[in-house]
């Protein structure tokens, strides 16, 4: 629903507590620079900035490392 994007309310909270609960890292890209922020309060940082060939959006592949479950 359009309407509610740019709200918080994705899957990525849930994804990543499976991720934390397994013990893996994330791997991440973004399409769109006003979004890095968010994903980064999530734990990812940004590991390059791509230009994608013939004019293409840049892209930012995101990393999140594994966290240790308790």
């Amino acid at each position: 629903m359009p309407e509610r994007q740019g709200h918080g309310l994705g899957a990525m909270a849930t994804i990543l507590t499976r991720c934390d609960a397994e013990g893996i890292p994330a791997y991440l890209e973004s399409s769109k620079e006003s979004n890095l922020a968010y994903d980064e309060r999530h734990g990812f940082r940004t590991t390059r900035e791509l230009s994608l060939p013939d004019g293409g959006p840049s892209v930012w592949p995101m990393w999140r490392d594994r966290v240790e479950s308790t």
